[in-house]
């Protein structure tokens, strides 16, 4: 008789949690609750939370303390309601409730396009309607390249599978936001400079003529010649680049970011250095590099990042977390209690807006993980749930407040 009720309870969680929450009334939602609610359930709930998590396949979610918060709005019907009603009270404080509530938003059962909800937010004035944002959308393979004529190579629309061809170098389009650099081992005497840039919502790759391969993130240039001579590899970044580097022992390869240094015999490394921010970091992967900044020098170890400080004119070297550093080249954005003014500052390169940021959140941290490929309607939907700060649209500026 037992497995029977248990059997029905699942059966009736999962017909709950098929169901988009906002659409439930408020008997349903206390039903869901009382049902995450019952200790007996806690293996039930977590084999449907598991089934539910390999069917989904998530893209995007919130980790622990940002879920807690939006689950705890999502699960009230009305703020009196919530803090009134002695049962949610008893609900809330059930930390597996808690737990439940942030792993089904972390599974995405109750992430909402903000198009298919606008009248129906708890929070109507946190941002305007969907229709506000259809001109922002997420960035893409975008650059220009710069040749040493000063002739200029939109990669975006670039057609054809050979972009420039002549004694010395082949530089090959081979899509999917790529480029490649082929040297003629017999003519290498070349000591021409190309650039490589994307703008605001683009991000690139390339393959120097050595081997090495560079992901720019947006925002960013690599200037690099076609083919390195002398004795060592020297290349300039601005901006936010990752960089597998090949291997030779006979020739260094230096990274150059301002008058910042990196040196590197073959490692794995991210560096960022934008110019708007006063964030200057290098995270590395693997190898060893050592980094230079005026009279300052530091030698990394694999997943540690040196980080210099303007007013202490010194590097802090921490661990890091390697995942975190190359999100972007990746696909993802991850934020780890980032402060929302660093999390505007990367979503404005990425979607290609600007910002417009009140001083009294712009301190405000949150912590979750988002892929790239979300809107921006949905990115600042996630945001406003927790109710930290709301965000309207004025042109191409998103306006962030209380």
């Amino acid at each position: 008789m037992l497995k029977v009720i248990m059997d029905l309870h699942k059966h009736r969680i999962e017909e709950l949690l098929e169901r988009d929450l906002y659409t439930l009334s408020p008997l349903e939602r206390e039903e869901l609750a009382s049902l995450l609610d019952e200790a007996e359930m806690n293996e039930e709930l977590k084999s449907v939370m598991r089934s539910m998590w390999e069917a989904i396949q998530p893209q995007e979610y919130f980790t622990i303390d940002t879920t807690n918060a939006i689950a705890e709005n999502i699960f009230r019907a009305s703020p009196s309601e919530m803090y009134g009603s002695p049962v949610r009270k008893r609900l809330w404080n059930n930390s597996w409730l808690r737990y439940a509530a942030a792993i089904i938003v972390t599974v995405g059962v109750f992430l909402f396009s903000l198009s298919n909800h606008k009248e129906k937010s708890h929070n109507p004035g946190s941002i305007y309607s969907s229709s506000s944002f259809t001109g922002i959308i997420p960035g893409k393979n975008k650059a220009v390249l710069t040749l040493s004529d000063g002739s200029i190579i939109p990669l975006d629309s670039a057609n054809s599978a050979v972009l420039k061809q002549d004694n010395y170098t082949n530089i090959a389009h081979l899509g999917n936001g790529q480029i490649s650099y082929v040297t003629n081992a017999k003519t290498t005497s070349s000591t021409k400079i190309n650039t490589i840039s994307t703008p605001r919502g683009g991000q690139y790759r390339v393959i120097l003529s050595d081997g090495t391969k560079v992901w720019l993130n947006a925002v960013s240039s690599l200037t690099f010649p076609v083919s390195f001579q002398g004795k060592e590899r020297i290349v300039n970044l601005s901006g936010e680049g990752y960089f597998e580097i090949s291997k030779n022992t006979a020739m260094p390869f230096r990274l150059q970011v301002g008058d910042m240094e990196v040196s590197v015999l073959g490692t794995s490394f991210n560096v960022m250095a934008y110019d708007s921010g006063n964030q200057f970091n290098t995270t590395l992967l693997d190898g060893a590099v050592r980094v230079k900044k005026r009279n300052a020098t530091v030698l990394l170890h694999p997943a540690q990042q040196a980080q210099w400080s303007n007013q202490l004119n010194s590097f802090a070297v921490t661990q890091a977390d390697p995942e975190q550093a190359i999100a972007w080249k990746n696909g993802f954005f991850i934020f780890d209690g980032s402060e929302l003014s660093s999390i505007m500052e990367q979503l404005s390169r990425w979607y290609d807006f600007d910002v417009k940021l009140d001083a009294s959140v712009a301190g405000k941290k949150f912590s979750g993980t988002i892929s790239r490929a979300t809107s921006i309607s949905q990115v600042l939907e996630m945001l406003a749930l927790t109710k930290e700060a709301s965000f309207t649209m004025k042109g191409r500026t998103i306006i962030v407040g209380r």
